[in-house]
């Protein structure tokens, strides 16, 4: 299996298209039901991203997928509203930007270093949640566009 450099300097296994979509099917029985539980998460496309992120890896890529799925199913990120975590914006940690993503909804954005030691709420809570799915969004290869950083960081 010859091996390729990636952006990320780390040697990734290039794979043929017959074998990368072995891979997936793969990591789909390995998964099992989960995949139905949320099928737009777990198309072709993004079990290969999960699979890329593991080196082409079926049971380490399995694992996140299924982690990532169950830990979805039980705190549900896409259901949070600005009414949610409206009253954090009080304390500068969070905002809503003035621009939208690429499918037209509200972008929330949050300043961690805010938080005050110690003091956790549940929506605190909501918030490290939604944190650890951006970080999860850019394991998996998402792009955040200098644009929304600058934004964010200047916010």
């Amino acid at each position: 299996m010859p091996l390729r450099k990636s952006r990320s300097s780390a040697v990734e296994k290039a794979l043929s298209p017959e074998e990368q979509q072995a891979k997936i099917n793969e990591v789909r029985r390995m998964i099992g039901p989960l995949s139905e539980a949320l099928p737009d998460f777990c198309s072709d496309a993004s079990i290969s991203r999960y699979l890329r992120s593991r080196n082409w890896n079926a049971e380490k890529a399995s694992k996140m997928l299924k982690e990532t799925v169950k830990w979805r199913l039980k705190y549900k990120p896409e259901a949070i509203r600005w009414e949610d975590v409206a009253h954090e914006a009080a304390t500068g940690k969070i905002y809503r930007a003035d621009y939208f993503d690429k499918y037209g909804r509200s972008v929330l954005v949050m300043r961690p270093g805010f938080q005050k030691e110690g003091k956790l709420s549940s929506t605190e809570s909501i918030v490290r949640k939604a944190e650890d799915v951006v970080s999860s969004m850019l394991a998996k290869g998402f792009v955040l566009s200098k644009d929304a950083l600058k934004r964010a960081i200047l916010g």
